[in-house]
């Protein structure tokens, strides 16, 4: 499946990194399937935590969906809290949001250790705003059920966002110490680092399907090579193994727009990062070197084309212009059209394989698939020791959960 067509802006800031398809025959506590964000960040973790870990991709590392990502990466995902404080419940609603907080402090601490400049982390805060009354109203709930967990999120009105933000709109929501980076920098350097000093093995160009499997005796061969393992963490992204398939939710394929801009100079625009609540979908985020990364106009027609994803970032520059209370020139350079999926629930499926346990599942499905990468890393280690966490269950791959 063709990820993206049009022009990536990512691989222009990114150290290219290559790794040979291997052969032979491998013994390894764990292998893991798929060299994209949860792939890594699992089989970083389980190296650096002395883990003797094999991970096999069918194309190159950080190629798919990692060169894609815009890298706005917040801990309030598109489905908020009180979204599924009704599809759930509280519990359900407080365990999700603590856990994608975490998952940022794990980002950090990862790219901390790493010491790459190209990552470009930064934390930084972010707007979530509407023109719409009732929508409004929500966004106040939230503010007050993001604040019962002691998280710093405020209401800001539209005199604030005006005289803070230069932003146009009714009202929003404030929160504090999100993440954006460069994501595909993210994924290769952990790949280079756990190869060089964690003993990870990596092969690319190693097209995997389910028939090279003998899940019964833990063990992998494909073309001229052999893994036999302990566990097995699946992180295959949209390439779902069919008999997996009805342990995970209905997948929604959808696809959206990504405009990066010509750097810009001497014009007034916010550093925060900022999201807006329409069905059509808008964010923006600066990069490293000063651009404005531009995404959304989602839309569920998944034939992708360069040429409307051309027609598409010129209609988002023009959003974000409408919302700046100063006016700006932008010129778009970079620009693409992507695949990604939504699951029913906007909820991502973490956890083990229901009838077999050597095996772990990270499907990090929706709009916020970094954070949800990085809550599978954290559980992947005390997975590796046959320990599961069952207060996180509900992510769980369940015929029950669909």
């Amino acid at each position: 499946m063709d990820l993206f067509k049009g022009k990536r802006f990512w691989p222009t800031l990114t150290k290219e990194t290559s790794f040979s398809k291997q052969e032979g025959t491998h013994e390894v506590d764990v292998l893991v399937i798929g060299g994209g964000m949860s792939g890594l960040l699992s089989a970083y973790s389980l190296a650096r935590a002395g883990k003797k870990v094999f991970l096999v991709d069918k194309d190159t590392i950080a190629n798919g969906s990692s060169s894609l990502n815009t890298g706005l990466i917040q801990y309030m995902s598109d489905v908020v809290m009180v979204g599924i404080d009704e599809v759930k419940n509280k519990k359900v609603s407080n365990d999700f949001y603590l856990r994608s907080q975490k998952a940022l402090d794990y980002i950090e601490e990862i790219v901390n250790e790493l010491n790459d400049p190209t990552i470009s982390f930064r934390r930084n805060d972010s707007l979530y705003v509407s023109n719409n009354e009732e929508e409004i109203l929500k966004i106040k709930r939230e503010v007050a059920r993001q604040n019962e967990l002691n998280f710093e999120t405020e209401f800001l009105d539209q005199q604030r966002l005006k005289k803070e933000y230069g932003i146009d709109a009714l009202g929003g929501l404030l929160t504090k110490n999100d993440v954006e980076l460069n994501p595909m920098a993210f994924v290769s350097a952990m790949a280079t680092r756990a190869t060089e000093n964690f003993g990870l093995l990596i092969s690319e160009q190693t097209q995997v399907n389910e028939h090279n499997f003998s899940f019964d005796e833990n063990k992998l061969v494909v073309d001229d090579l052999s893994v036999q393992y302990d566990k097995l963490v699946i992180a295959t992204g949209y390439d779902v193994f069919p008999s997996f398939s009805k342990y995970l939710p209905k997948i929604d394929l959808v696809t959206s727009f990504v405009v990066v801009t010509e750097p810009i100079s001497n014009q007034k625009i916010t550093d925060t990062m900022f999201w807006e609540s329409s069905s059509s979908y808008l964010y923006f985020r600066k990069s490293p070197d000063n651009r404005l990364i531009i995404g959304g106009e989602d839309e569920e027609n998944i034939t992708l084309s360069e040429n409307k994803a051309k027609i598409i970032s010129e209609k988002l520059i023009k959003q974000v212009q409408s919302y700046q209370t100063n006016s700006i020139k932008l010129k778009s350079e970079y620009f693409y059209e992507a695949i990604f999926g939504e699951s029913s629930d906007g909820l991502p499926y973490i956890g083990p394989h229901p009838e077999n346990h050597d095996i772990f599942i990270i499907h990090g499905v929706g709009g916020n698939g970094t954070v949800y990468s990085a809550m599978g890393a954290i559980e992947i280690v005390d997975f590796s020791k046959g320990k599961f966490d069952e207060k996180m269950s509900y992510l769980w791959p369940s015929q029950t959960n669909n």
